[in-house]
């Protein structure tokens, strides 16, 4: 093989990772998917279990190719069955609702997929495949600016934590075919992980922009001028210097509340699931 053809491994940066292929090394890897569209891309029967702002950014982009699909959630459902995708985009809650994907998996045709694009805890896709048989049951989190979430569908790369090579390829035919840029990660685990930390890292630093206003207040200097146009500064000159890596995010100061609907229900699942610490508290009293 040319060594044009090879790249190394995203995990543990050996040079047997090739562009077609895996590093037998590595447990977690980015998976090779092949980039032909579907051929059912107009026929696909769709369901998508929870219609909010995931819910119907999801039904949006099936809405750009006049493509019908159907809704459960609590205002209304379907009796009808065998769905060739099943969206599941419910809330992120530390007890995620397993009936819906229960009776999903039953209601899936034999080609199908379950798309579980929630935030969950670590080892939830796994659990439910295990718990209903179903092995085409796969992760793919979501990133963007609420309420308004399609741009950042059509936006950011769309990962797929896929614990079977099957399943990974059924999600990545259908959203690549709504016009999503994809790559598939060989565990479900990791993207369920990667989501929660997402979240965490903000979460954190909204905690620290709220330690800095008090001790800001306390001592009576300019919030403005000691973090914001601080931290303004500092990210302009790391940005010249070709470091961009290093740039930090820059908040207004929370006082004492964090708002939005994720950082909260995300710190709950990571505490539940691996128990409390110092950071976690901070983030939890802001409620």
């Amino acid at each position: 093989m040319p060594t044009s053809d090879i790249s190394p491994c995203p995990s543990c940066h050996c040079m047997t990772h090739t562009i077609k292929g895996r590093c037998g090394k590595c447990k977690e890897e980015k998976v090779s998917m092949t980039n032909e569209q579907p051929t059912s891309k107009t026929t696909n029967k769709i369901l998508i279990i929870g219609y909010g702002e995931i819910g119907k950014a999801i039904g949006k982009c099936y809405e750009k190719y006049n493509h019908k699909f159907f809704i459960r959630d609590l205002n209304s459902d379907t009796s009808l069955t065998c769905f060739d995708v099943i969206h599941v985009a419910l809330p992120n809650t530390p007890k995620f609702p397993t009936e819906a994907v229960i009776r999903a998996t039953k209601e899936l045709s034999s080609n199908g997929v379950i798309i579980i694009h929630s935030t969950v805890a670590p080892g939830t896709t796994k659990r439910l495949q295990e718990l209903t048989g179903c092995q085409f049951i796969v992760h793919s989190p979501v990133l963007g600016v609420h309420p308004n979430l399609h741009p950042a569908l059509m936006t950011f790369k769309k990962v797929i934590g896929a614990d079977g090579v099957e399943a990974g390829q059924r999600a990545y035919d259908e959203l690549t075919s709504l016009g999503m840029n994809c790559e598939v990660w060989g565990s479900s685990k990791t993207t369920e992980l990667a989501k929660l930390m997402c979240l965490f890292y903000r979460s954190t630093t909204i905690a620290i922009h709220d330690v800095f206003d008090k001790w800001c207040e306390k001592e009576g200097v300019s919030f403005k001028m000691a973090a914001t146009e601080w931290n303004q500064m500092y990210n302009s000159g790391y940005k010249a210097l070709g470091m961009p890596e290093v740039v930090r995010p820059v908040c207004y100061p929370p006082k004492g509340h964090m708002g939005g609907h994720c950082q909260l229900p995300a710190a709950k699942i990571l505490k539940e699931y691996f128990g409390s610490s110092p950071f976690l508290e901070e983030i939890l009293k802001m409620e």
